[in-house]
């Protein structure tokens, strides 16, 4: 239905939670495709016949820690067995800006300092506009006076939190979350399976140190944002 090319299961996850594991993620990502405005198979990406793979508490060695992580070498999506129940829609927000990279012959992906998105020699007017869009996104993200950045320095200055939360592709990831978050919201939905906890109101101060999803007017700026670059990329070509 998607064009996925496989569904790998670790060993950790019992047969009685496969097919759950299944049908909550199906249902996921044809939440998605409402939301981005694409044909279901196109959510597979498909490039020059090789298309998005997902894993489920299959490829987590090493990085326990983590609910979830993208291979962009594999193109695999794993979401660990214990934790990665609503990262979906945050792994497949860079596996999407992977893909954008490939369409344009050029390996291109979120850098701290955006004008590393040059035009390569493949790029089609469509490509430029896309990168454009993401270029945009980026420059407001990493802009010094950004609230949404300046969260994530507090929560990444805390004891063992890292640069994972300052870095642009987790930037990135974390405010399409929430544009799908919020998109859903639109449609009268919510899929907990796809995303949740994006909101402010899921982060009490007394408790946390800081939102580290984008909040108030710069949420919906970074939501417009969001918009205009799905826009492009399921534009005619």
């Amino acid at each position: 239905a998607f064009g996925l090319r496989a569904i790998q299961f670790g060993n950790s996850v019992p047969t009685k939670d496969r097919q759950r594991w299944l049908n909550q993620t199906f249902d996921g990502l044809a939440d998605m495709a409402d939301v981005l405005g694409m044909k279901r198979r196109w959510l597979g990406l498909p490039f020059h016949g090789e298309s998005l793979a997902l894993a489920i508490g299959a490829r987590g060695a090493g990085l326990s820690a983590a609910s979830a992580h993208y291979e962009k070498g594999l193109r695999v999506i794993n979401q660990t067995y214990r934790n990665g129940f609503g990262a979906l829609a945050h792994e497949f927000g860079l596996a999407l800006v992977y893909r954008v990279g490939k369409r344009s012959g050029s390996d291109i992906f979120l850098s701290q300092h955006y004008d590393y998105f040059q035009y390569g020699p493949n790029f089609s007017s469509k490509d430029k506009e896309i990168v454009r869009r993401i270029s945009a996104i980026v420059a407001f993200m990493t802009d010094p006076y950004c609230l949404y950045l300046q969260q994530a320095k507090r929560i990444a200055a805390l004891h063992r939190a890292g640069g994972y939360w300052t870095e642009t592709t987790e930037l990135f990831a974390r405010s399409f979350e929430a544009y799908v978050q919020d998109s859903l919201a639109k449609l009268d939905r919510r899929n907990p399976a796809l995303v949740h906890g994006t909101l402010a109101a899921d982060y009490k101060l007394s408790q946390s140190i800081a939102c580290p999803y984008p909040v108030d007017c710069e949420r919906e700026l970074l939501n417009d944002m969001h918009a205009e670059l799905v826009q492009a990329i399921v534009a005619p070509d």
